[in-house]
């Protein structure tokens, strides 16, 4: 490790020795709902997904329909407002957004790894996936180090998804705010993704009745609450929703499309002994439960590090490596 980025590593860890502030008043959110259809900003038609109050003012939260990228515009900047979905399909038809949920519900039926599980990325490569579930451990900083080195000749930052809980970012403060310093830095480009506020689960159960399975999930909370909390603490949501455990049903799929948000999945949960290959969404743990599957990541790393270095194996950001998917033959 050279000593730009030890001296980085090093600041970073010395964020985590500072006690969190309490949460600024005008941070909070409220009348959050959802706002699912066409707005215009400008002179431009993109997707509405949310609408809240923060402070004294409203905001929605919106998305590119090619790009899949989110963002917050004040409400008085929206114009000519078109509700529902019917209006997103027949304003956008051949857009990346709609043919991603049409691919959802495509293979919605499975009970475990619904959703898209992958990608094809012209060149070489794979989607990294980190997955915050809650846990008392703290956050795998290694992982994000060892990123950093071995893409340090990239000049952009380094895509990565990051698939969070409500009850991590309870118990995480520092470790947010590390995340949180790496995004505003620039080293890395977050996806930052729903993954439910509670988590639950209950080792016992078998998989159809566990995690959101289990019985009296309130769906719409676990979304909305951890979207929630992620505006709390600066966090931009993206359009994508992952399942805790990958356990998902053709009903609580509907629901999450009907959310406005893209099911994913993974097609090379490393832990689980899973190859990735070429375009492959990439599943691993940075919550500390799961240390087989950052070791099995480092040592995939290993193995790539001379294709790293002439750029000709590459890590792909969800949205983009989904844009170039979808992108209509020339």
């Amino acid at each position: 490790m050279n000593k730009a980025f030890l001296l980085i590593f090093l600041i970073f860890s010395n964020l985590t020795g500072q006690k969190t502030s309490p949460k600024p008043k005008q941070n909070l959110i409220s009348h959050y709902q959802l706002h699912i259809g066409v707005v215009t900003v400008g002179d431009q038609k993109i997707i509405s997904l949310r609408e809240f109050m923060q402070g004294n003012k409203t905001f929605l939260l919106v998305a590119n329909p090619e790009n899949l990228k989110t963002s917050l515009v004040p409400e008085e900047q929206c114009t000519g407002f078109q509700q529902g979905m019917v209006s997103i399909d027949k304003t956008f038809p051949e857009s990346v957004y709609v043919k991603a949920l049409k691919t959802v519900q495509k293979h919605e039926i499975s009970l475990q790894d619904a959703g898209i599980t992958s990608t094809f990325p012209k060149e070489n490569g794979i989607v990294l996936s980190v997955d915050l579930c809650p846990s008392e451990k703290p956050l795998e900083k290694g992982l994000f180090v060892a990123l950093m080195t071995n893409f340090k000749q990239n000049k952009e930052p380094i895509p990565v998804s990051v698939s969070i809980t409500g009850h991590w970012m309870l118990n995480h403060k520092e470790d947010l705010n590390w995340m949180k310093f790496l995004e505003k830095t620039h080293r890395f480009d977050i996806t930052w993704v729903n993954h439910s506020y509670s988590h639950r689960y209950i080792r016992s159960l078998p998989l159809q009745l566990n995690f959101m399975l289990m019985k009296q999930t309130d769906v719409r909370s676990e979304v909305l609450k951890n979207e929630i909390m992620m505006l709390e603490n600066g966090l931009t949501p993206s359009v994508f929703f992952r399942f805790p455990g990958l356990v998902s049903s053709k009903n609580l799929i509907d629901t999450i499309s009907g959310f406005g948000l893209i099911t994913i999945g993974s097609d090379a949960w490393l832990a689980k002994g899973q190859k990735p290959h070429h375009g492959s969404i990439v599943l691993i743990h940075g919550n500390g439960n799961e240390p087989y599957g950052i070791h099995k990541f480092m040592e995939l790393l290993k193995s790539k590090q001379s294709k790293i270095k002439d750029n000709s194996w590459k890590l792909y950001g969800l949205g983009n490596s989904l844009e170039e998917y979808f992108k209509p033959a020339p």
